[in-house]
């Protein structure tokens, strides 16, 4: 039997760092919480260092983004902000 997609792709498309599967909300369901670092592309790339020297930025330079909670109810997770589901506030460069 086949199980419905978990809904976890899509989006913007971030710098994750580390994941980890817990019972989140305590339903018996595994949840999946993505740890997140800078907004970062090739895009908004930095130029750093002496001229006609290029140096990577520091991580302070950049913004941090927020980690996420993918909850799931059963079927398909939905994407949830710890810090609106009563978890302290968190980003990268934290």
């Amino acid at each position: 039997m086949r199980r419905p997609a978990a809904g976890v792709t899509g989006g913007r498309k971030l710098w994750s760092v580390a994941a980890a599967w817990l019972d989140y909300d305590r339903d018996g369901d595994l949840d999946l919480f993505v740890v997140n670092y800078l907004d970062w592309s090739a895009g908004n790339n930095k130029l750093c260092g002496m001229e006609g020297r290029r140096l990577t930025c520091s991580p302070t330079d950049y913004t941090g983004v927020p980690d996420l909670l993918y909850r799931n109810d059963g079927g398909a997770a939905s994407r949830t902000s710890p810090s609106r589901r009563g978890s302290p506030p968190t980003s990268g460069r934290a």
